[in-house]
C-alpha cells in the first residue's frame, strides 16, 4: 500500500508592517459605525467587510494558505441572535448590527495586538530608516511613501 500524501497549501506572509497595519485596521473600524448603521442588505456591508478581510490577510498572512486565527474570527463573527428559517427583516438588521460591533470590536484588538508586538524601533520611530546614500536619492522618499 502506498502512503496517502497530503498536500499543504503554501503559507502566504504578511505584507502590511505593523504601523502600516495599524492605521488601515483604525479607518476600518471607524468606518464599521456607517456600516452598522445601514440596511442588513446593503451591498456596502459587503464590500466592507470583503475588503477588511483581504486587510486582515495582508496583515496577519495565511499560515497553510488558510485564513489566519484573527481573520477567521473576524470573518465568521457572530452577533449572538439565533438563526433560523424566516427570519424578520427586524432580527436580519438587528444580527447585521450585532456582527458589525463585534468586528468593529475585533478591529481594535488587533490594532492593540500590533501596537503590543511592535518592534520598539517601528513603535518610536516609524519613519526613521537609514538607508545607504545612493538608495536614498534614489528610492527613500518612495519608501516612506508606502511603496
Amino acid at each position: 500500500m502506498s502512503a496517502k500524501k497530503v498536500l499543504r497549501k503554501e503559507s502566504v506572509p504578511p505584507t502590511l508592517s505593523h504601523q502600516q497595519a495599524i492605521g488601515l485596521l483604525k479607518r476600518q473600524a471607524e468606518r464599521a459605525e456607517h456600516i452598522a448603521t445601514l440596511s442588513f442588505d446593503d451591498p456596502q456591508g459587503e464590500v466592507w467587510l470583503n475588503s477588511t478581510i483581504n486587510l486582515l490577510n495582508q496583515t496577519f498572512g495565511q499560515p497553510d494558505g488558510e485564513m489566519h486565527k484573527n481573520t477567521r474570527d473576524f470573518a465568521y463573527a457572530q452577533s449572538g441572535i439565533g438563526l433560523h428559517i424566516n427570519m424578520s427583516g427586524g432580527e436580519l438588521q438587528a444580527d447585521h448590527e450585532g456582527r458589525t460591533k463585534l468586528r468593529s470590536a475585533f478591529l481594535l484588538g488587533f490594532v492593540e495586538q500590533l501596537q503590543d508586538l511592535a518592534p520598539p524601533s517601528a513603535a518610536t520611530a516609524p519613519d526613521q530608516c537609514n538607508f545607504h546614500a545612493e538608495i536614498e536619492r534614489v528610492s527613500g522618499d518612495l519608501y516612506r511613501d508606502g511603496h
